[in-house]
């Protein structure tokens, strides 16, 4: 297990999933989504991936961070995606960010970890 922290979110790598958890209240520009994708990436030797992003605070992404982060180009490691929500409010935005910009990888929006680790873990046995 490795652990990385940057000033918006922390990041912790359990094969085979990385963990973002958003503690703190922000306000996501482009660079520091960018710089995000970067480290993750790192954790896992550039390998795909799966990722699940536990929301606790207020977070919000910048219309441009929002499309970088829906990108091929970008995020093109990522094999699924699991949202973890704790207010409606964070619901929203993630839906809104899943119907309007429609990342390229699948993407699901759940109220607790274990029930987003499951569906996350299916896409593996969907590669055998």
């Amino acid at each position: 297990m490795t652990k990385i922290e940057l000033p918006i979110a922390l990041l912790e790598y359990k094969d085979p999933i990385v963990y973002v958890y958003f503690n703190k209240d922000v306000l996501i520009d482009e660079k520091q989504l960018l710089e995000l994708i970067e480290v993750r990436n790192k954790l896992v030797n550039y390998k795909k991936h799966l990722v699940l992003t536990t929301f606790s605070a207020v977070v919000d992404f910048t219309e441009e961070a929002r499309k970088a982060a829906a990108s091929a180009e970008v995020t093109h490691t990522s094999i699924a995606h699991a949202v973890v929500v704790r207010s409606l409010g964070q619901r929203l935005v993630s839906g809104f960010y899943k119907k309007i910009d429609r990342p390229h990888y699948p993407i699901e929006i759940f109220n607790n970890q274990e029930d987003a680790e499951k569906w996350l873990l299916s896409f593996l046995k969907k590669k055998k």
